[in-house]
């Protein structure tokens, strides 16, 4: 084959692979722009309205159910109050006000208004303080927190196709969790559990039957995303709250952009044995062409079992590869932190492994290969986030 042509042919994959990681980028400076612009119709394209006010609901819902204890009166109360408020503050126009505030309030600075806005009024969007990639299809950006706050909200935009990418999740402070896609009935504690250490294993073909009755196969993902996935068992943990199922899920003859996944099933006991309290079919993301993540449970990293699921892929002669950190939260799993472990081009390469750190409040990632800069960065955890006490300066594809 013609030199010129394999040249050609290689600048070309990797134009496309560095076009498709920076596609996020994109999408985040669009928004900017129609918040910028007061462009409420540009924003129409640029957000998932429905996924937005669901993902909402749920966080508030969460908050609101904590509160109410254990009075169902109150509980139910709190959730028709939230959902009628979450459909009026997410619009269009609503969102203007929220992106370029950075905030959401039940109350408007002057007033007792839901977030509104007047449209084609130019606005500032919020300042963006951090941003990186969740896993392959998800994408996080940090704002700037409001005057007196100690945290701002957090912006999850989920990618449509190849390039695509829509705004699906609006994180708020302290209750951020950008990989939970949840499904299923809230989650409350059972009563104390009735299987033994021993008896997990044994009881695992019986807590899948619960988690997936029917059907192993399920549709996950939206739009471009969606894809139909098969699911197997892979491992009973008990939890705080009762019992937490892990299951893989693949697909035969996935495409490139067609990933596995892992999911998380909350289980209780009840009178007739395990039932379920609440599923994410996505609790990590997996491998490219339909391979779920590789995972582990490490019980010497904190004083409570930690997942660790790692998944990648390669574009344009370059694999990468990152490990979702997890943990079992009360109203669902928690994504302490994605860490690259991996990076492969024809010029290098580096991987990383993660090792436990002293009084178990955290963990680290140690790196060895070509062109370390950061041997090690010690993760410290903070509420629902395992923050880094170093920037590592990888390479990135």
């Amino acid at each position: 084959m013609d030199r010129k042509l394999i040249w050609l042919g290689a600048a070309a994959a990797l134009a496309l692979g560095g076009a498709y990681l920076a596609s996020p980028l994109l999408a985040l400076k669009s928004l900017q722009g129609a918040i910028g612009s007061g462009d409420a119709k540009k924003l129409e394209t640029l957000v998932d309205f429905p996924e937005v006010r669901e993902n909402l609901k749920t966080q508030v819902n969460a908050m609101m159910g904590a509160k109410a204890g254990e009075d169902p009166k109150m509980a139910a109360f709190a959730s028709i109050l939230i959902g009628g408020l979450v459909e009026t503050m997410v619009t269009p126009d609503g969102m203007l006000k929220i992106l370029a505030a950075g905030d959401i309030s039940l109350e408007d600075k002057d007033g007792a208004k839901p977030a509104t806005s007047d449209p084609e009024k130019p606005r500032t969007p919020a300042t963006v303080t951090g941003m990186s990639y969740l896993d392959f299809s998800h994408f996080r950006a940090q704002l700037a927190p409001e005057k007196g706050e100690a945290e701002g909200m957090g912006l999850v935009l989920e990618r449509r196709g190849l390039f695509g990418w829509k705004l699906t999740r609006l994180e708020l402070p302290k209750e951020a969790d950008a990989k939970a896609s949840a499904v299923s009935a809230p989650v409350a504690a059972g009563p104390a559990a009735p299987v033994s250490d021993a008896d997990l294993e044994a009881k695992l073909p019986d807590a899948f039957a619960a988690a997936f009755p029917g059907s192993p196969v399920k549709s996950v993902g939206k739009g471009d995303q969606a894809r139909t996935l098969t699911f197997k068992p892979l491992k009973l943990l008990k939890t705080a709250t009762g019992y937490a199922l892990l299951a893989n899920g693949a697909k035969a003859e996935g495409s490139h952009a067609e990933t596995g996944a892992l999911s998380i099933s909350y289980l209780r006991w009840g009178p007739k044995g395990f039932e379920l309290s609440g599923q994410w079919l996505e609790a990590a993301a997996g491998e490219t062409f339909g391979a779920p993540p590789e995972t582990t449970v490490r019980t010497d990293l904190l004083a409570e079992p930690v997942i660790l699921a790692k998944a990648g892929g390669m574009w344009g002669g370059c694999a990468m590869s990152f490990t979702d950190v997890l943990t079992f939260g009360p109203n669902g799993p928690r994504t302490l932190a994605s860490v690259q472990t991996g990076y492969e081009t024809e010029e290098g390469s580096l991987s990383a492994v993660i090792t436990p750190t002293d009084g178990r409040s955290g963990f680290a990632a140690s790196y060895k290969g070509d062109d370390v800069k950061v041997p090690k960065v010690t993760y410290t955890v903070r509420g629902d986030k395992a923050v880094p006490d170093v920037e590592a300066g990888l390479p990135t594809c």
